[in-house]
């Protein structure tokens, strides 16, 4: 992007961002990272994000979003076993039900490749399996950091293997936690 492109990016990005603050539609849990780190100065700025979260989702497939309904979902490994612990397979309602596991992941406009691969550093260090950047056109770079893919485990399923979904869970914060804290320290 041209320095004035890449101004009004990160402009409409971070007006974005606050808008979604006020309508609630930000992580709690990473809401107040967003906003300092987006405070680092022009070369970086979010686009998008996730915290993480288990979900109990009822639809048709896994694969139809539109189709489907959340019945409970949680960012909060401790909130994550009171939901797994009372999901129960609702048959009668003529669809299916699933618990999903849905990873941590952070996108970041970077103005430079330096900056960038400071970022994917950070990543790799947090210990989040997929880390790299993109050049993006005209100038500027798109970084993506994220966990593992989904994980969908159908219901009625043991309860062992749900909770293992909330271990998981925390294990991602505690690399978000990580993640965070080096970010943090990232100088433009």
């Amino acid at each position: 992007m041209e320095c004035g492109e890449w101004e009004r990016a990160r402009r409409e990005a971070l007006d974005r961002l606050e808008e979604h603050s006020r309508r609630g539609l930000v992580d709690y849990d990473i809401e107040g990272f967003l906003h300092e780190f987006n405070r680092r100065g022009d070369c970086v700025f979010t686009t998008s994000s996730c915290s993480g979260r288990v979900a109990v989702i009822t639809g048709r497939d896994v694969f139809d979003k539109r189709g489907s309904s959340i019945i409970a979902s949680s960012h909060d490994p401790i909130e994550c076993r009171e939901i797994v612990g009372e999901a129960r397979d609702p048959s009668a309602s003529g669809g299916l039900t699933w618990v999903s596991l849905q990873p941590p992941i952070l996108h970041i406009a970077a103005r430079s490749q330096e900056v960038a691969e400071r970022i994917v550093s950070c990543a790799v260090q947090a210990g989040f399996a997929r880390a790299g950047y993109k050049r993006m056109r005209p100038c500027g770079y798109h970084v993506e950091v994220a966990a593992y893919d989904k994980v969908h485990v159908f219901l009625p399923a043991p309860q062992h293997v749900l909770e293992s979904l909330c271990t998981i869970l925390s294990r991602y914060k505690e690399k978000l936690e990580r993640l965070e804290s080096c970010l943090l320290q990232l100088r433009c």
